[in-house]
């Protein structure tokens, strides 16, 4: 390279450091300048929430008219969600403190505003207040002061104002022997006496007499007898007995009460108490009080007390054992045979192993009722055109997922059913196994 080249060379590198000096000056004088204002500047900071921007730009709007100016800051969702929580106790709090006249009265437990490895804050709605306040009741039953109540209500069912203790002589307890001997239609007398036995102190005794009763029930003349000579007051009060025994005649007798139609109308207290009797322990007695209840259910009389229980009702086809998931079916395929309880039987939880049970291998006559009770429901939605957002009710509805509407059309779940309901219609043995999966089948696809 010559003298001229290197000249040329050296010229256009001082040429360009140049520009570049330049540069360098100006954009740093500017970006001096804006932290300068930027320090000095005075305002309103706040955090966007989100859905909020209407609002944020018309509090801009306001703001850049008077002195200060608005910045928004981005906020985290933790934090949003925090702050929503303590607006919801605080509103519930207010709601309560209004709707509830009792300031006796335990608070509601709240979830954590925070989040945990288990769970996530819930935020509360009016409507989540108001049936907080619906439920006080049932809140109540599990403090001591709630215990006392129930006691009290036992006291007066089995109270001598109601049921008196009465004494037998010899010679009642040998009319006694000689009705067990021989059941027939009773006279006045005769029915009379059976229902003063059967307030007698002694629990065996009082056994033996109601199972002499609900042997003579089988005589129509005689389920209206005892009706008009008192009786349905007494078995409601013997549901509440102590002794195990005694509550499984009850509600024998009871059941076999329930099936004279004019008996019914009187029978609200006996089917209330016998619907509290569904979370005891003793499947003895569970499958007596079922059992009933199946009869008390023929009727469509009192099917709206049985709303409040039908997720109980779903848990026996779950978990119960067989006998006592028979009896649970045959009660939900009764209440399923009325349009009015329809939404509500949609609306609780059902049970989670529907798909389980729907398969050839399952008892012939638990995969009936099963079979019964889903096609009476889908077909009933179908029919009715149930929505699951407007039509099922509040006071019965679970979280979405968990509806029996959803356990029959939820995503993913009807194509299942459907085809599980068309080998059913085929395959069958039982000719109404088939009737009764052929009409599912129908209310699915259709």
């Amino acid at each position: 390279m010559n003298e001229r080249e290197v000249s040329k060379v050296a010229f256009c590198s001082a040429v360009f450091a140049g520009f570049a000096y330049v540069g360098y000056t100006f954009f740093r004088n500017q970006i001096g300048k804006r932290k300068h204002k930027k320090n000095e500047r005075k305002g309103v900071y706040l955090r966007r929430l989100s859905q909020t921007t209407q609002t944020d730009e018309m509090m801009r709007a306001e703001l850049d008219g008077a002195a200060g100016t608005l910045t928004v800051k981005p906020r985290s969702v933790q934090e949003r969600i925090r702050e929503l929580n303590l607006q919801a106790r605080l509103f519930a709090d207010t709601m309560l403190a209004i709707q509830t006249q009792d300031t006796g009265a335990r608070r509601p437990h709240y979830r954590s505003s925070q989040c945990t490895p288990w769970s996530s804050p819930r935020i509360l709605s009016p409507v989540d207040v108001r049936l907080m306040t619906s439920s006080r009741s049932h809140e109540q039953l599990a403090s001591p002061r709630g215990r006392a109540l129930l006691s009290t209500r036992r006291r007066r069912l089995t109270g001598p104002s109601e049921v008196p203790a009465t004494t037998a002589t010899a010679g009642d307890l040998r009319r006694l022997e000689d009705i067990v001997k021989q059941t027939r239609e009773l006279d006045r007398e005769e029915a009379s006496l059976l229902i003063k036995l059967a307030r007698y102190s002694d629990a065996d005794v009082t056994k033996k007499t109601l199972v002499t009763i609900g042997n003579c029930c089988a005589f129509t003349a005689n389920q209206g007898l005892f009706r008009h000579e008192g009786l349905l007051p007494v078995l409601s009060a013997h549901l509440l007995h102590p002794c195990p025994e005694v509550q499984i005649a009850a509600a024998q007798t009871a059941s076999n009460m329930a099936l004279n139609h004019d008996n019914q109308e009187h029978m609200q207290d006996c089917t209330e108490v016998l619907l509290a009797m569904l979370e005891t322990e003793d499947d003895d007695v569970l499958e007596a009080v079922l059992s009933c209840l199946v009869n008390v259910a023929v009727l469509d009389r009192w099917h709206e007390l049985f709303t409040p229980h039908l997720s109980i009702l779903y848990s026996f086809v779950d978990e119960a054992p067989p006998r006592l998931q028979m009896h649970a079916l045959r009660l939900l395929v009764n209440l399923a045979c009325n349009d009015v309880t329809i939404p509500a039987l949609l609306a609780a939880q059902g049970p989670r192993k529907l798909l389980y049970y729907l398969e050839p291998s399952t008892e012939e006559t638990v995969l009936l009722r099963l079979v019964t009770l889903l096609a009476s429901l889908t077909s009933a939605a179908a029919r009715l055109k149930i929505n699951p957002a407007l039509d099922l009710p509040p006071a019965q509805k679970v979280a979405a997922p968990d509806t029996m509407y959803a356990q029959l059309f939820g995503v993913g779940v009807r194509q299942r059913l459907s085809h599980k309901a068309a080998a059913l219609a085929t395959h069958h043995a039982s000719e109404d196994i088939r009737l009764q999966a052929d009409r599912l089948r129908q209310a699915l696809d259709g």
